[in-house]
């Protein structure tokens, strides 16, 4: 089992290598596998806003597709006064600038309280039963179990999952991750 700190010096390390180049190219690979998921029945998808300089996946692919099937798309803010995301929802009119951690967010916008039916997720790694490793504050797990409903959570990774990873019980699990070259499935929803 690879502990949370040993798996994120590893996949930070990792993505160092990246090219340029070799990131745009999975980032579309992993969209392309986006559309071979059964959700497009589905309207409302939180989607995370890269961090480029964590050479994250690059969300513009998705969000050209999610805005090209006229999908509901909600953005996270971090609300640092309550160490949690706050949902904003996105069109045309959305300005963004970078909050201290780097990450794009909304400056304006609509604040969103309704029901969110897809989280992609960002990660760092993430292991064969879905157990997925962020960068430590747990935004995400918060985020998620405060919601109303459970969505269908969708991480990202440019990375096959390791056998098993270190996780907490308030640890939210994956129910599918796409790569490049595979998209893997950690639930019994048959969305693929």
């Amino acid at each position: 089992m690879l502990s949370k700190i040993e798996a994120r010096v590893k996949y930070k390390n990792l993505r160092k290598h990246l090219t340029e180049s070799e990131i745009l190219y999975m980032s579309v690979d992993i969209a392309n596998n986006l559309l071979k998921l059964n959700i497009w029945e589905l309207k409302t998808f939180h989607l995370f806003m890269t961090k480029d300089e964590n050479k994250e996946v690059d969300t513009k692919p998705i969000f050209d597709i999610l805005i090209g099937k006229e999908k509901e798309i909600i953005i996270p803010k971090i609300n640092i006064n309550r160490n949690s995301l706050d949902s904003y929802i996105f069109d045309e009119k959305t300005v963004f600038s970078l909050d201290k951690l780097m990450i794009p967010e909304p400056v304006n916008g609509i604040l969103f309280n309704g029901k969110i039916d897809v989280v992609i997720l960002p990660l760092l790694a993430y292991d064969l039963d879905g157990n997925r490793i962020g960068y430590g504050k747990g935004f995400y797990d918060k985020f998620i179990s405060n919601l109303k409903s459970e969505p269908l959570k969708i991480g990202v990774s440019y990375f096959s999952p390791e056998k098993s990873l270190e996780f907490n019980n308030h640890d939210i699990n994956l129910d599918y991750c796409i790569t490049p070259n595979k998209i893997f499935s950690f639930s019994e929803k048959s969305y693929y």
